[in-house]
Protein backbone atom coordinates (compact mmCIF):
# COMPACT_ATOMS: atom_id res chain seq x y z
CA UNK A 1 0.00 0.00 0.00
CA UNK A 2 1.24 3.34 -0.92
CA UNK A 3 1.36 6.06 1.38
CA UNK A 4 -0.10 9.46 0.48
CA UNK A 5 0.37 13.02 1.57
CA UNK A 6 -3.16 15.43 1.04
CA UNK A 7 -2.18 19.14 0.61
CA UNK A 8 -5.45 20.59 1.15
CA UNK A 9 -6.52 24.11 2.64
CA UNK A 10 -10.53 23.50 2.84
CA UNK A 11 -10.49 20.46 5.60
CA UNK A 12 -13.79 19.39 4.66
CA UNK A 13 -12.71 18.83 1.10
CA UNK A 14 -9.49 17.35 2.37
CA UNK A 15 -11.88 14.43 5.01
CA UNK A 16 -13.98 14.08 1.63
CA UNK A 17 -10.49 13.40 -0.57
CA UNK A 18 -9.15 11.08 2.39
CA UNK A 19 -11.77 9.26 2.33
CA UNK A 20 -12.32 8.36 -1.06
CA UNK A 21 -8.67 7.80 -1.34
CA UNK A 22 -8.84 5.21 1.47
CA UNK A 23 -12.00 3.27 0.25
CA UNK A 24 -10.59 2.46 -2.87
CA UNK A 25 -7.82 0.68 -0.46
CA UNK A 26 -4.79 1.08 -2.60
CA UNK A 27 -3.33 4.53 -0.54
CA UNK A 28 -3.26 4.78 3.26
CA UNK A 29 -3.19 9.05 3.43
CA UNK A 30 -0.48 9.65 6.57
CA UNK A 31 -0.69 13.26 6.53
CA UNK A 32 -3.02 15.99 5.12
CA UNK A 33 -1.25 19.72 5.35
CA UNK A 34 -2.50 22.97 4.29
CA UNK A 35 0.48 24.71 3.51
CA UNK A 36 3.86 24.51 1.99
CA UNK A 37 5.33 24.52 5.64
CA UNK A 38 3.08 21.73 6.94
CA UNK A 39 3.34 19.70 3.57
CA UNK A 40 7.42 20.22 4.07
CA UNK A 41 6.70 19.12 7.69
CA UNK A 42 4.71 15.90 6.64
CA UNK A 43 7.81 14.92 4.48
CA UNK A 44 9.80 14.26 7.30
CA UNK A 45 7.42 13.10 10.10
CA UNK A 46 6.67 10.54 7.23
CA UNK A 47 7.74 8.49 4.59
CA UNK A 48 5.12 9.66 1.59
CA UNK A 49 5.09 7.81 -1.47
CA UNK A 50 2.64 9.99 -3.84
CA UNK A 51 0.68 13.49 -2.95
CA UNK A 52 -2.51 14.82 -3.86
CA UNK A 53 -1.99 18.97 -4.01
CA UNK A 54 -4.40 21.54 -4.65
CA UNK A 55 -3.17 24.49 -6.25
CA UNK A 56 -4.23 27.09 -4.61
CA UNK A 57 -3.42 26.88 -0.93
CA UNK A 58 -3.80 28.78 2.48
CA UNK A 59 -0.72 31.04 3.51
CA UNK A 60 -0.16 32.41 0.20
CA UNK A 61 1.19 28.84 -0.81
CA UNK A 62 1.31 27.47 -3.77
CA UNK A 63 0.58 23.67 -5.02
CA UNK A 64 3.20 24.15 -7.93
CA UNK A 65 5.84 25.43 -5.30
CA UNK A 66 5.06 22.20 -3.37
CA UNK A 67 4.38 19.95 -6.21
CA UNK A 68 8.22 21.02 -7.81
CA UNK A 69 9.59 20.56 -4.00
CA UNK A 70 7.63 17.11 -3.68
CA UNK A 71 9.00 15.53 -6.74
CA UNK A 72 12.68 16.48 -5.48
CA UNK A 73 12.02 13.86 -3.12
CA UNK A 74 10.97 11.74 -5.31
CA UNK A 75 7.23 12.10 -4.39
CA UNK A 76 4.53 10.81 -7.23
CA UNK A 77 2.16 14.32 -7.45
CA UNK A 78 -1.37 15.03 -8.65
CA UNK A 79 -3.14 18.19 -8.86
CA UNK A 80 -6.31 17.97 -7.54
CA UNK A 81 -7.93 21.51 -8.03
CA UNK A 82 -10.78 23.92 -9.21
CA UNK A 83 -8.19 25.87 -11.23
CA UNK A 84 -6.74 23.33 -13.44
CA UNK A 85 -2.90 24.53 -14.96
CA UNK A 86 -3.74 26.28 -18.35
CA UNK A 87 -1.40 23.62 -20.00
CA UNK A 88 0.05 20.36 -18.83
CA UNK A 89 3.18 20.27 -16.27
CA UNK A 90 3.96 16.82 -16.14
CA UNK A 91 7.90 17.92 -14.38
CA UNK A 92 5.97 18.40 -11.04
CA UNK A 93 2.76 15.95 -11.91
CA UNK A 94 1.62 13.04 -13.17
CA UNK A 95 -1.73 15.03 -13.79
CA UNK A 96 -4.69 16.79 -12.64
CA UNK A 97 -8.30 16.34 -11.39
CA UNK A 98 -10.36 18.94 -11.56
CA UNK A 99 -12.91 20.22 -8.75
CA UNK A 100 -15.43 19.02 -8.13
CA UNK A 101 -14.54 15.35 -9.02
CA UNK A 102 -16.08 12.27 -9.56
CA UNK A 103 -15.37 8.73 -7.90
CA UNK A 104 -14.42 7.62 -11.20
CA UNK A 105 -12.01 10.48 -12.14
CA UNK A 106 -10.34 10.01 -8.84
CA UNK A 107 -10.45 6.10 -8.81
CA UNK A 108 -8.19 6.70 -12.51
CA UNK A 109 -6.09 9.51 -11.08
CA UNK A 110 -5.43 6.15 -8.64
CA UNK A 111 -4.43 4.10 -11.43
CA UNK A 112 -2.11 6.46 -12.25
CA UNK A 113 -0.10 6.88 -9.37
CA UNK A 114 0.14 3.31 -8.91
CA UNK A 115 1.10 2.59 -12.67
CA UNK A 116 3.99 5.30 -11.77
CA UNK A 117 4.75 4.21 -8.45
CA UNK A 118 5.27 0.38 -10.74
CA UNK A 119 2.09 -1.01 -9.32
CA UNK A 120 -0.06 -1.78 -12.56
CA UNK A 121 -1.08 -0.41 -15.63
CA UNK A 122 -2.50 3.74 -15.85
CA UNK A 123 -5.58 4.32 -16.82
CA UNK A 124 -7.39 3.40 -20.10
CA UNK A 125 -9.28 6.16 -20.97
CA UNK A 126 -9.64 9.10 -18.93
CA UNK A 127 -12.53 9.74 -17.01
CA UNK A 128 -13.88 13.43 -17.31
CA UNK A 129 -12.68 15.58 -15.12
CA UNK A 130 -9.16 13.57 -14.80
CA UNK A 131 -6.40 14.46 -17.00
CA UNK A 132 -3.56 12.51 -17.04
CA UNK A 133 -0.13 14.74 -18.34
CA UNK A 134 2.35 13.32 -20.66
CA UNK A 135 6.11 13.64 -20.75
CA UNK A 136 6.89 14.97 -24.01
Amino acid sequence: MLNALIVEDDAEVAAILRDLVEIDGRLRVVAIADDAASSALAVTEHRIDCALVDIQLAHQSSGYGIACDLTRHGIVCLFVTGHAPPFPIPEFALGCISKPWSVNAVSQALDAIVAARGGGEGPSAPAPGFSEFQRY
